[in-house]
């Protein structure tokens, strides 16, 4: 399975779709898409080896353009599923 195809499939897994990427830009409106376009992609920490949101913009002049959104890991608590 090529990177790319791997992505793509814990991007899924951890609720992405085309369309919810879809509706969140048509809800946040045409300020977002203009100002700051961008697609959301998602990381593994190495050293954790747990999975984060991030999101990329395409503009160079904001800097850096990766930024932190959330953890996809939830830590359960005991008996939690």
């Amino acid at each position: 399975m090529g990177k790319n195809l791997e992505k793509l499939e814990v991007l899924k897994e951890y609720g992405w779709t085309p369309e919810t990427e879809q509706q969140f830009f048509l809800m946040y409106g045409k300020k977002l898409t203009e100002n700051y376009k961008g697609s959301f992609t998602i990381k593994r920490d190495s050293k954790t080896k747990k999975w984060f949101w991030y999101y990329k913009f395409s503009s160079t002049k904001i800097n850096p353009r990766t930024k932190y959104l959330c953890s996809c890991d939830v830590d359960l608590e005991k008996g939690e599923t």
